[in-house]
Parts: structure tokens; sequence; C-alpha cells
């Protein structure tokens, strides 16, 4: 029997949260394992004293596991509960704890449970990074380079973010610089006719070409998901490019992004500042210990 079993919502080289919040958090947590939830009809679920479904979840099977006594935890990273109520609620109250992939997503999620009467532990345990992944970082040199490139990623159905980064983007051009801007998510085969005034490029995402495709990049753009939802979206897209060694901006400051452009120093400077934050506070390690504090709360409080 494992210690702790995490149960993904499908397999690491196609889901951010498989790999940041179950497979890499579990290598810092002796006696525990990683399962593909997508797989779990055809193999059954291990038995385990903890539980971690990552997104996924079963309300039938996470009370038998509960009533095998085991502690059962939901992990989530995206407000669910915002688009089905009660499925959700019908989870929570088999759950020993919920995790909250950052701040205001825990917020909104106690708001929700105190106005529901739902009593259950919560916690925060921010996205966090495995940084042996990343064994390749930008050297941003003091030479004046041209062009300079913006680099956007994520999935393709969250491009709808660029379009808050477009004006900023032509207002460089106005102002005499030379950039330009590659996409890479799963659909690079879809182009986008969003601008005409500095060439866009697409490439597909992949684990194992990530790291070397962002690093060779001058700036991360990333403009936060529109509408209310991008409140409580996690950052660990600005983690992933302190951690290849980019400063990152979302458009919004358009003095901010000035500078990134004119100034290779800045440059330089941000992104120390940003691997520095990332090493100090978003090591995964540290999402490994956070789980174990939270599961003996849990625990003592059962």
């Amino acid at each position: 029997m494992h210690d702790i079993l995490f149960i993904t919502p499908g397999p690491v080289e196609q889901w951010a949260s498989s790999r940041l919040r179950c497979t890499w958090v579990a290598k810092y947590i002796e006696n525990s394992y990683v399962i593909d939830g997508t797989q779990i009809h055809n193999t059954g679920i291990p038995k385990s004293k903890v539980y971690v479904w990552e997104k996924i979840g079963n309300p039938e099977t996470m009370r038998l596991q509960r009533e095998a006594g085991a502690l059962v935890f939901w992990d989530l990273c995206d407000p669910v509960w915002w688009f089905s109520t009660n499925d959700c609620r019908e989870i929570v109250n088999n759950v020993s704890g919920v995790v909250l992939s950052n701040h205001d997503l825990r917020a909104d999620f106690d708001q929700w449970i105190l106005d529901n009467n739902i009593s259950v532990m919560t916690e925060c345990i921010p996205d966090r990074l495995l940084l042996q992944h990343y064994n390749k970082q930008k050297i941003h040199t003091l030479q004046h380079t041209t062009p300079v490139r913006f680099i956007w990623y994520g999935s393709a159905q969250n491009r709808v973010a660029l379009f808050g980064a477009v004006a900023p983007l032509e207002r460089l051009v106005a102002d005499g610089f030379d950039i330009q801007l590659t996409i890479m998510d799963d659909r690079p085969d879809v182009r986008w006719d969003f601008t005409d005034k500095l060439p866009v490029y697409y490439t597909g995402w992949s684990l194992q070409h990530e790291v070397d495709i962002i690093s060779s990049h001058d700036i991360a753009l990333l403009p936060s998901y529109p509408g209310p939802w991008g409140a409580v979206k996690s950052n660990n897209k600005r983690l992933t490019a302190w951690a290849c060694g980019l400063p990152a901006t979302d458009g919004a400051d358009y003095k901010y992004m000035f500078r990134l452009v004119d100034d290779p120093k800045e440059r330089m400077l941000e992104a120390r500042h940003g691997l520095t934050i990332l090493q100090n506070e978003f090591d995964v390690k540290k999402s490994a210990i956070e789980w174990s504090e939270f599961i003996d709360a849990c625990r003592n409080n059962s």
C-alpha cells in the first residue's frame, strides 16, 4: 500500500497540472505514487492511505475510499464550482480537504463553500516547478539585439489572452522597434490574422523542447486571461519564463514593456530577479512539504 497516491487528469506530456501538482511533487514525498486518471477504468486504483485527485473526481469512489479509512483530497487549479455546482458539492462532501493553486482561487472557493453551508478544510499550495527540468536559461548580453523576440505559450484555446497585447506590440513597432512574436502551443497549424505590423511565428509545444524554445527568445509575453477567470489563474507561465531566464510582461505597463525592449541590461536584471524569486519560493520541494503538513492537519482534524 502506498502512503500517497496522486491521480492525474492525464499524461504529463499533455497536462501541466499533472506535472506541476502531481508528478513533480511526488518526487519529494516518500512512498508516493502517481497514476493517469484517464486509465483507471483499465488499471483500477491501487490502495493507498491518502488519495489526491487532481482536477478530476468521482464522488462515489471518493466516498468508498474515505469509508475504507483513507484521507481523500481534491486538488484544483480552476474554478470548476462555477460551472458544475451540484457535482462539485457532491465531491466536496466526500473529501477530507481541498487544495487550491493560488490565494485568489482559494478565496473564491472559500466564499462558495460558505455560501453553500459546506464545511471542509482548505489550503493553498501554489504551482511550483521541478528546477532540474529547466536545464537552460537565456544568456542576456549587454549588446543590443535585433529583432527582439517575444514568445507566448500555453494552450491554443487560451490565445484569446493575446488580444490584450496586440495594441502594445503594435505601439512598439510604431516607436521604431524591430520585434517579432512566437506563439507556442498545441495548434501551430492554426494561424491568427490578428496583426500585420510584425512577424508572428508558430511552433508546437512539447515537454521535451519547451525549455530550448523559450530560452531562445528575449521576453515572455503573458497577458492575463480576460474576465473574472483571469483573476483566479495560476502564475505558472510566469514561473516558466523565469526558469528559462526570461523577463515577463503582461503588456499592461507600456513603459515597462518599452524598457525591456529598449535596454538589454533591463532584460538581464529582470530575468535574474525572477530566477531568484523562483529559486526561493517556487521550488516544487516546498509543495511536497506543504502537502505533508496539510495531510497531517486533516488527519488530526478527522
